[in-house]
């Protein structure tokens, strides 16, 4: 799926990343009654736990609040029946590094 924002500055990108995290050990669920999707992943030094409603820059990690973006317009959305989020803000958040590569133009994610 094509990404639905790139990157300016510091703002995060938008993207689905269903397929990527579940390949990488991470569970991912969604609760229709309330928009939220949810993603966990446990490793030897660490468990993390997200929560994010759809249209929210307000997310939750281990139980704390944290915004998703120093911009308030970046948010989880659904696009095309499909949910996109922040790939910087899952990513890092999960224990994963993110570069953006200027040259292709994509993100390249891989493991702390």
């Amino acid at each position: 799926m094509e990404s639905k924002y790139k990157p300016e500055g510091n703002a995060d990108l938008l993207k689905r990343l269903d397929p990527t995290l579940e390949e990488l050990g991470a569970e991912i669920g969604w609760i229709p009654e309330t928009r939220m999707v949810t993603y966990h992943r446990e490793t030897d030094k660490r468990t993390v736990s997200i929560e994010m409603i759809i249209g929210q820059n307000q997310a939750s990690v281990n139980g704390e609040p944290v915004a998703v973006d120093r911009n308030p317009a970046v948010a989880p959305e659904i696009v095309n029946g499909r949910t996109v989020v922040p790939v910087r803000f899952i990513s890092e958040a999960l224990g994963f590094e993110v570069e953006w590569n200027t040259d292709t133009r994509r993100d390249e994610s891989g493991r702390r």
